[in-house]
């Protein structure tokens, strides 16, 4: 990759890209349409799981400009949103389009493992149900577990990290 790219925890000047990269990712990649008022609950309840330390946001920068996030927790009972108890979890992944297939997906997802390991995680499980993520998620090590994820109805896909 010959551009400069860094991965940093996000933070409120970083709220407007973050809603607009949240509102490209459900309404082109998850067809999910959104009103401004649950794009906004949306953002803030990712942002808030964020400040209460239940979960963690980062954002990745190609030469100071955002093109993606990753949203992945530990799972428990403090979150909205556990599956599987002591696992880590990817909940919401997005690179803008135009990054695609350049490596800072794996560079993103790489980093929420390595995050996850420091914090004595073995196990990652995310839910995939397009085909494109799918082939992205096995090709980083996820395999599909022969679950359904209870909270979206998609396929389980868990990676041993450690």
């Amino acid at each position: 990759m010959e551009n400069s790219y860094k991965i940093c925890k996000y933070n409120k000047d970083n709220y407007e890209v973050f809603k607009n990269m949240v509102f490209d990712y459900f309404t082109k990649d998850l067809k999910i349409d959104l009103t401004d008022k649950q794009l906004e609950y949306v953002c803030k309840e990712i942002e808030l799981h964020s400040e209460k330390n239940i979960g963690f946001l980062d954002l990745i920068f190609e030469n100071e400009n955002p093109i993606g996030f990753i949203s992945y927790q530990i799972d428990s009972k403090e979150s909205d949103w556990c599956e599987k108890e002591g696992f880590g979890c990817i909940r919401e992944f997005y690179i803008i389009p135009s990054h695609r297939k350049k490596g800072f997906g794996e560079k993103l997802v790489k980093h929420a493992e390595n995050n996850l390991a420091k914090l004595s995680i073995s196990d990652i499980y995310l839910t995939a149900d397009d085909e494109g993520s799918i082939i992205f998620y096995n090709k980083m090590g996820y395999s599909e577990n022969g679950e359904i994820c209870l909270k979206n109805n998609c396929k389980i896909y868990i990676k041993k990290i450690v």
